[in-house]
């Protein structure tokens, strides 16, 4: 097996139940491929906080830096994993004034156990899908691979796991896919779109492209998961890839919901290469209803989490993540 020319960083993005985590499941059983399984999402809170060039040769910078990113998503989840990583690997960068080689050394450090030597590093953030110019920016060399599910799908799947609104799931697919589209135009051959459907229906097919796109060989191990990849939804605790998780809204929401859908996505959907049923024309919505259903979910999500972590915890969790995360 020839090692791969192209090195990393990798970034997968795309909407939150759009098959990122199946994505990145299946590409780390690539001996040449390493994916963290938590998602850093806070890569543009870090760089806001500590500048384009970072400076974490001076010892307090590299204090406050390592001591931010100790209070982030990624460092919790991977702890809990048994994963912690010394500060003092952060010394081992290159270029403490360059994020490009902070987050080679960081993001390798946190990549799963036995990889190759010269593996593809990378991450797997879907709110990274509004931040590709800034990545890019950071990281010359970086590729991103940008999976889309169905709108209709998507935002059922969203009601299902966390009880958010389908109109503001729609709305917001139709935002960051088109911000993705436009973004990926500029970025030309290092950005590949792949839709959600093409991977449930031929896997093979679709991983041969994404490994001609990250310039390293194929293998057949790629189709199927080490371990489940959702914790979530109809693919919970599945280790198979469901090629009938696929159009579940025409069975599941009323022609009248899925036309609301329709509309809120229509050029957005089109241009996604999805035919829409329902809807003849583009009827978004309005501003205040999506603040009334920003609240909505805000508060869907708060109460139900509460059940199993606590109000503390949620507290401190929701605070956090207004403050660093990728969406905010």
């Amino acid at each position: 097996m020839a090692t791969p020319s192209f090195l990393g960083p990798l970034f997968i993005v795309g909407m939150p139940r759009s098959g990122t985590k199946l994505l990145r499941d299946l590409l780390n059983r690539h001996p040449y491929i390493g994916i963290p399984t938590a998602e850093t999402d806070c890569i543009p809170h870090l760089i806001t906080k500590f500048g384009r060039y970072p400076n974490l040769g001076d010892g307090n910078r590299c204090e406050q830096f390592y001591t931010e990113f100790a209070t982030t998503s990624f460092y919790w989840y991977m702890s809990r994993e048994g994963r912690v990583m010394p500060r003092e690997i952060l010394l081992h960068a290159p270029d403490l004034n360059d994020w490009d080689s902070i987050w080679e050394t960081i993001l390798r450090w946190y990549s799963p156990p036995g990889k190759a030597d010269n593996y593809i590093w990378g991450d797997k953030t879907p709110s990274y899908i509004l931040h590709m110019p800034l990545l890019k920016d950071i990281h010359p060399e970086a590729k991103f691979l940008h999976i889309v599910r169905d709108p209709r799908d998507c935002a059922l799947s969203s009601k299902r796991a966390w009880g958010k609104s389908l109109y503001r799931s729609a709305s917001r697919w139709a935002e960051a896919v088109a911000i993705a589209q436009r973004d990926g135009a500029m970025l030309g051959q290092d950005y590949l779109e792949i839709r959600y459907e093409c991977l449930l229906d031929s896997p093979k097919e679709l991983l041969q492209q994404v490994c001609c796109f990250l310039q390293c060989d194929f293998l057949e191990s790629m189709t199927t998961l080490a371990r489940p990849a959702e914790n979530l939804g109809a693919a919970k605790g599945s280790t198979k890839i469901l090629c009938e998780n696929k159009h579940k809204f025409g069975c599941s929401l009323s022609p009248k919901c899925i036309r609301r859908i329709e509309e809120i996505v229509f050029p957005v959907a089109m241009s996604a290469g999805y035919t829409l049923e329902q809807a003849s024309r583009h009827r978004p919505m309005s501003r205040l209803m999506l603040q009334v259903l920003r609240l909505h979910d805000g508060i869907t999500y708060m109460m139900a989490a509460t059940k199993q972590r606590g109000v503390s915890q949620v507290l401190r969790w929701m605070t956090q993540q207004h403050r660093q995360s990728g969406w905010r």
